[in-house]
């Protein structure tokens, strides 16, 4: 419906001799057949016209090198600027380790296009619940349960607080969660993805298991702050040390903290506009 003020707004942009930058995150054009937003059919009117802003941009911005590859078939003018963690808004919190006495709570947080994602890890989750039974607990926060894990005692299901990222930030920091999982169905548009999830998971003090596909790639040394997770097996290894391991909890966030710290820190790595477009420059010579 906006397609004709955008229009306008490229038109008045080349008559003024004005560049046109387009960022986009998330590979709308590869859903996959079981992505609830493409069941809905949320972006069919859509497609169109970001495929022409992507095409009619002089530069592309996007945050993943996966996406890049995909972008630069069209367009060649594609530049990677990463997500890093928003500092004014989360703020790196100590681990905390919780009473041998209480349930250990694994955690999971995502919009509700994520139902087909934590399916996928259905066997897992419940092969842990028979193996630990009320020794763990899962509390998953926005994205509905699959039908798989609906019922079970040991996990509970809370709607997502608020779509304004601000203030999911301030409420996300006030959870406790002792482990805390990012799983991702094996497919183009999910490996397009960035890993802002180990950055969020990270500033709260949670240590996780991250599938290993691109996202996590370059953010996850496996074993070290944090795990990276292939199949069924692996899954269910490197959750039961977490489990049973309340020491390996605590190093492996502090390891995944100092990572962050380091690397991934909106005001280490940007500061204004200005260093924006300096990057891009960089990149683009």
């Amino acid at each position: 419906k906006n397609a004709p003020l955008y229009d306008q707004i490229i038109a008045n942009a080349r008559n003024a001799g004005k560049y046109i930058i387009y960022e986009f995150d998330d590979l709308l054009f590869e859903l996959p057949e079981n992505h609830p937003e493409r069941a809905q059919e949320l972006y069919n009117t859509a497609l169109l016209p970001m495929l022409s802003a992507l095409i009619d941009a002089d530069l592309v911005i996007v945050p993943t090198d996966e996406l890049r590859k995909v972008a630069e078939t069209y367009n060649p003018n594609v530049v990677l600027l990463p997500n890093y963690l928003d500092d004014t808004i989360w703020k790196i919190r100590e681990p905390q380790v919780s009473q041998s006495s209480e349930p250990i709570i694994i955690g999971y947080m995502g919009s509700d296009s994520h139902t087909p994602d934590i399916a996928s890890l259905s066997p897992v989750i419940k092969e842990l619940i028979e193996r630990y039974s009320n020794r763990i607990r899962l509390e998953v926060w926005g994205t509905p349960l699959p039908s798989e894990l609906e019922n079970i005692d040991q996990i509970r299901w809370h709607p997502s607080p608020t779509n304004v990222y601000s203030e999911f930030a301030k409420f996300f920091q006030t959870l406790h969660f002792d482990i805390v999982i990012a799983t991702l169905a094996d497919n183009l548009f999910n490996r397009c993805k960035s890993g802002l999830k180990f950055l969020e998971y990270t500033a709260i003090g949670s240590p996780g298991v991250y599938s290993n596909l691109a996202p996590y790639q370059g953010l996850v040394n496996d074993g070290v702050n944090g795990f990276l997770a292939s199949n069924r097996n692996e899954w269910l290894e490197k959750l039961s040390q977490l489990i049973e391991n309340p020491e390996l909890r605590k190093q492996m966030v502090l390891a995944a903290q100092k990572t962050v710290k380091e690397n991934w820190l909106l005001s280490e790595n940007i500061k204004s506009w200005q260093d924006i477009f300096d990057r891009l420059n960089r990149q683009k010579q």
